[in-house]
């Protein structure tokens, strides 16, 4: 389906402070300023101790946002319910900045559009905006620009790009991939 300006994004993964949640917030802030039927869904738990301390910061510095229902806060789910959530979504908003993530490749796989800071993530698959990396020093212009990239595709263009990602994770990151890579290692080895 093409994108419409009332965009479902989604993030889940825990909710700690390196997955970036403020950063995502701050996105749907400036989003919502100029297309107010944005919802953003987060979806995890914290960790730790600390985790917990951050989720009430975050949650008390955006209240104005999750108070009206542009974002809504959920705690970690099954498996099966995160995936009923992942495909009701238009775009999967994501700022962890380590390796890559597996619930990138996972939204890739299912074919929801991805927007990240991940850097092995951007050289691997790409941009959306065709014109950064991500390496900017304005990381949430960078995801607002990717996000109205994506948004401004026709339908051809966002259905072959999707194929292209989706195409991309399967052959470099399915299990049986994986299996026939980790076998290879041990051949070289011995």
């Amino acid at each position: 389906k093409p994108l419409s300006r009332d965009l479902a994004l989604i993030h889940y993964g825990r909710f700690d402070r390196s997955k970036n949640i403020g950063l995502l917030l701050q996105v749907a802030e400036k989003l919502i300023k100029f297309e107010p039927g944005m919802r953003l869904k987060i979806i995890g738990s914290p960790s730790t101790q600390s985790s917990m301390l951050y989720q009430k910061k975050i949650m008390a510095q955006f209240s104005e946002i999750i108070t009206s229902g542009s974002v809504k806060i959920l705690p970690a789910c099954l498996r099966t319910q995160l995936y009923n959530h992942l495909i009701e979504s238009d775009i999967f908003l994501h700022a962890f900045q380590g390796s890559l993530d597996k619930s990138l490749v996972e939204a890739t796989l299912v074919g929801v559009p991805v927007v990240t800071l991940n850097q092995e993530y951007l050289r691997e698959f790409g941009t959306w905006s065709k014109t950064s990396n991500g390496n900017s020093t304005d990381s949430i212009e960078f995801l607002v620009n990717e996000i109205l990239s994506l948004i401004s595709l026709d339908l051809s263009s966002l259905k072959a790009e999707q194929l292209r990602r989706s195409s991309l994770a399967l052959e470099n990151h399915s299990l049986a991939n994986w299996t026939v890579k980790m076998s290879n290692l041990l051949i070289e080895a011995d």
